[in-house]
Formats: C-alpha cells, structure tokens, sequence
C-alpha cells in the first residue's frame, strides 16, 4: 500500500506537523500491514450455519397444576389475578 502523509493531510484538509508526520505514519503502516493480513484469509468454502435445522421440541414434560389452588393463596385477586400495589 502506497500513501503519503502529505497526500493524506491534504484530502482530510489538516495540517500535520514533523513528529505528528512520523506518529502517523507508523499508525498507518501498521493499519497497511493488518489490511494485507486480511487480505491473505481465505473464508472457508462451506456455508454459515447460524441456526440449526429441524423442529426444535422440548425433552422435558411441563408439569401440570391447578391455577385455582394458586389463586386463593393471594389476598387481593381481581379476575383471576393477583392484586399487587400500584408503583411509580
């Protein structure tokens, strides 16, 4: 990757100095260098599985139980449900 700093300075229209020229210029480098390692990773050929396929069904067996029983454990029930104090 070929760049200049100056080139760069000019296009985002701002003025570098000498030791800021030669900070960024590693920063830059080192960017470069990532991009090219980037570049040589090769994705692999098979395609993305991001959820699995087939009917997705619980092993285990939901108990069964009587609401009715619940219920007249709560003080304040309003149509079949438990009253609780209003909040902010």
């Amino acid at each position: 990757m070929k760049y200049s700093i100056n080139k760069l300075s000019r296009l985002s229209m701002l003025k570098i100095r000498k030791d800021e020229e030669k900070m960024i210029s590693k920063k830059v480098s080192a960017i470069g260098e990532l991009l090219e390692k980037l570049d040589s990773i090769e994705p692999p050929k098979e395609a993305f599985v991001l959820a699995p396929e087939g009917t997705h069904e619980r092993d285990d067996i939901p108990s069964n139980f009587n609401s009715d029983e619940i219920i007249k454990i709560f003080n304040n029930v309003k149509d079949r449900y438990a009253k609780g104090p209003k909040t902010l």
